[in-house]
């Protein structure tokens, strides 16, 4: 499989996820939900970890100097995007709410220029990111 079949992956399960998490956070709290997927990765992940990855454990315990940076700022990151995502969703709509957060990969472009010097942009994936900007502009406008 090539990275584009990975990609287009996510995309799909985060298009289900999205209306099926609308659902659940009408009768449940944003925490309440948060917190039960979550542990739900930490089970799955650790046993996967703990079954095929186990000489890595004495690696993440090394976590210094600018990898500890970098991974106290992912978890913040991975805590609190959730839960605007969330909030997002139980605001307004899965639909609204994902048609916006589409936008990341702008996000991830101008963050990898800034912070890894990483400019991977063409004629084409530049039309893209128009394109990406113009729809995210039109939701925005339009509600």
């Amino acid at each position: 499989m090539k990275w584009y079949h990975f990609s287009l992956m996510s995309a799909v399960g985060w298009g289900l996820f999205y209306p099926l998490a609308g659902i659940l956070l009408k009768k449940y709290s944003i925490p309440f939900l948060l917190f039960t997927l979550h542990l739900s990765s930490v089970l799955f992940f650790g046993i996967l970890y703990f079954e095929n990855f186990k000489g890595e454990f004495s690696k993440a315990s090394l976590f210094v100097g600018q990898d500890a940076i970098i991974f106290c700022i992912l978890i913040f990151l991975t805590l609190s995007v959730n839960y605007v995502g969330y909030q997002g969703i139980a605001m307004k709509n899965a639909t609204l709410a994902a048609l916006l957060e589409v936008s990341y990969p702008l996000f991830s472009g101008l963050f990898a220029f800034l912070i890894l010097k990483e400019a991977h942009m063409n004629l084409w994936s530049l039309l893209g990111s128009l394109f990406i900007l113009g729809g995210v502009s039109l939701v925005v406008f339009s509600s």
